[in-house]
């Protein structure tokens, strides 16, 4: 592996301290996934106030960690992915697991982990519901069949085939199961009867159906009074599937043949809905439930009756809680078939989002009763009449608890396009490679644009994610750590990683709260597929970094060994620096750093000093996509140039580092302005 990491600049009037850097244990699982699937990964992590870790994770047949194995051998090998929630203490001993397996198609899935209180952990989990003799469900410690359902309050004389549902589960911090809430949909035909499947009659109205893949799946979060907001996937179409009745037939809004929904935890219905007043097909819905699932205080659609088309379903959705209770954020991104539309918000419709690219990323706000306050979203520098052939992510979301600030990350992917992104006005320079990581401070009150940061890249750079589910995003102590995925050199925190071409890297970059980059954590990792997903936690010196391959690597002084398609990997880095807070002033001039000829990357310019144009002499077949303008003060100006000259007219006089971006180098070069 033939990675190095060039040092290109101190910050002046930093007081250098050296400090503990070191991976202090290393964790990883490796199952028997079928070809073309990579189940082994880590979804979510939390800690507590002592350091202990808890990590949600999917993983295939034959998986173990730490000698271990994550599914008893007594059960049924099926092909499916299998779930996990492992606590581990600091010292990286394995404290206690919870399974959760199924052997029908559908697999069990973990979503999401909150820690509320330092006591309680909450998990959100879909799993399967056995419906025939020879199938059954591995709840946590628990086997379920269709005979012992009445363990899930599920009270039903029929199910159908592939019926799918949403846990809500509460442990202590010991692994002990203390609360459990199962929520799952019913519906009405159009004389107001519950429909289930009779294998005799056909159509029998007196028993509850569970509709394909209802609550699937369910983001939450749990506020500072202990209110539990729940999202999920809404459907306007039933299909019935039985022995006898037509596999054709469907129940839907259209066809008259349905009239309500209605909601159930545990047995007891807590919401109904008439589907006359339901907006369009695949919208999305939030709910706020009071502590322990007793009421339901609110609900909310996110889109509003409208005759605009919205097919295909949000990704990557979140939703989040401020500290002081006061508000939640919905973070999700949009996707359809080229069009442009504005799609009305359900309680306000004076709010809107916009849609305007193949991709967009949208921060929904609310208060407590779930009315939307407002809208956070990039959009075109200049109104639009076509859909722009762009993708602008948001990949995650967190509310800082001690700046009163939303943190973004996400990607800008232009695919050809000539697209400047803009914040209410404020024109974002996030680069012009393939694809471009970015993050955003959004300052909470007035959701003005703080300050932001893109991470450059000869290729392409992402936030490492799968799916729906969330990415590595979090904070402590006054920085903020996320994930990146890389293809081809990255620059990060003043500093070159080189891989070889068309390989993927992954590492993790550090800024302050004003988004100036400190450091990057490179794991090391030179793949031909990027990683899969990850999950960061922080606690004081340390710094949780979960990640998935599909390659072994070297991580510290540990060897991670691969079995089926996939590994995950869980580290413990630790870093001295991380308990004291970042030094935040602004920066004067970046200082060069005495370094081996062989390692710094010449180039030849000419004239220097210079009055306006200046030369640059690359090796050959070497394309320029673009070059950054680094001024004495550290302010990083970007432009968008392919050719040999740059034109530095309009620049006053001083002194300026120019970085010369190609697609597989990034030169630096002190240039005099006259």
């Amino acid at each position: 592996m033939a990675r190095r990491t060039l040092t290109l600049a101190l910050l002046a009037l930093l007081t250098v301290t050296v400090h503990a850097q070191r991976f202090d244990w290393v964790k990883s699982y490796s199952g028997q996934d079928p070809a073309g699937r990579e189940w082994n990964r880590i979804v979510s992590s939390v800690t507590d106030s002592r350091g202990n870790l808890y990590v949600a994770g999917i993983f295939a047949y034959g998986a173990s960690i730490d000698g271990q194995e994550l599914l008893p051998p007594t059960l049924y090998n099926t092909g499916t992915a299998n779930s996990c929630i492992m606590k581990i203490s600091p010292e990286g001993e394995i404290m206690w697991t919870k399974i959760l397996h199924a052997n029908n198609w559908n697999p069990t899935h973990i979503y999401e982990l909150q820690l509320v209180g330092d006591t309680a952990l909450y998990a959100s989990v879909c799993i399967p519901i056995p419906y025939e003799d020879r199938e059954y469900l591995y709840f946590y410690d628990t086997l379920i069949t269709k005979d012992n359902l009445d363990y899930l309050q599920l009270y039903m004389d029929s199910l159908t085939d592939g019926g799918i549902t949403t846990a809500i589960s509460v442990f202590d911090l010991d692994g002990n199961l203390t609360e459990n809430y199962i929520l799952y949909t019913a519906y009405k035909d159009r004389n107001g009867k519950l429909i289930t499947l009779d294998r005799e009659t056909n159509n029998d109205f007196d028993t509850v159906f569970i509709a394909l893949d209802q609550f699937k799946p369910g983001n939450f979060c749990v506020d500072n009074q202990g209110n539990i907001y729940f999202g999920h996937i809404t459907d306007n179409l039933l299909w019935l599937f039985c022995d006898t009745c037509d596999q054709s037939q469907s129940y839907n809004i259209s066809n008259g043949l349905l009239s309500e929904v209605v909601v159930i935890v545990n047995g007891r219905q807590l919401f109904s809905d008439v589907l006359s007043e339901r907006s369009s097909l695949h919208n999305y819905r939030i709910w706020k439930f009071a502590p322990h699932f007793s009421e339901l205080l609110a609900c909310r659609y996110v889109f509003s009756n409208t005759e605009k088309s919205w097919s295909n379903l949000p990704e990557h959705r979140k939703l989040v809680a401020d500290a002081d209770g006061n508000h939640v954020y919905l973070s999700f991104n949009l996707y359809d078939q080229p069009s442009v539309m504005t799609l009305p918000l359900q309680g306000d419709t004076s709010k809107s989002v916009s849609f305007t690219s193949n991709m967009q990323g949208v921060v929904i706000e609310y208060d407590t009763s779930l009315v939307p306050l407002d809208v956070i979203q990039l959009l075109p520098e200049q109104d639009t009449d076509r859909i722009l052939n762009t993708n602008l992510v948001f990949e995650d979301c967190i509310s800082s608890n001690d700046s009163n600030a939303l943190f973004i990350i996400g990607v800008f992917a232009e695919n050809g396009s000539v697209f400047t992104p803009t914040y209410r006005g404020q024109v974002l320079d996030l680069g012009n490679a393939n694809s471009n990581a970015f993050a955003m401070k959004i300052e909470r009150g007035s959701n003005s644009l703080g300050c932001y940061d893109h991470i450059l890249s000869t290729q392409e750079t992402d936030f490492m994610k799968i799916y729906y589910e969330s990415c590595g995003l979090t904070e402590s102590n006054g920085r903020i750590f996320a994930q990146v995925v890389y293809k081809g050199n990255i620059q990060c925190a003043d500093s070159i990683i080189r891989i070889a071409n068309n390989k993927w890297g992954t590492g993790v970059i550090v800024w302050d709260h004003s988004l100036r980059e400190l450091e990057f954590i490179d794991l090391n990792i030179e793949s031909d597929k990027r990683a899969l997903c990850s999950s960061l936690s922080a606690h004081d010196s340390s710094l949780y970094i979960m990640v998935s391959t599909a390659d072994g690597f070297t991580l510290g002084n540990t060897t991670i060994p691969i079995e089926g398609n996939s590994v995950a990997v869980i580290a413990r880095y630790v870093d001295s620096s991380f308990c004291c807070r970042p030094y935040s002033q602004p920066v004067e001039e970046p200082v060069p750093v005495s370094i081996e000829k062989a390692d710094f990357m010449h180039v030849k310019c000419h004239p220097n000093p210079t009055n306006s144009t200046v030369s640059f002499e690359l090796p050959e077949n070497e394309p320029i996509i673009e070059y950054c303008i680094i001024s004495s003060n550290g302010i990083r100006h970007h432009e968008r140039n392919s050719t040999n000259a740059l034109d530095l007219s309009a620049y006053p006089s001083g002194i300026y580092y120019i970085e010369i971006i190609t697609d597989r180098n990034i030169y630096k070069q002190k240039i005099i302005k006259l």
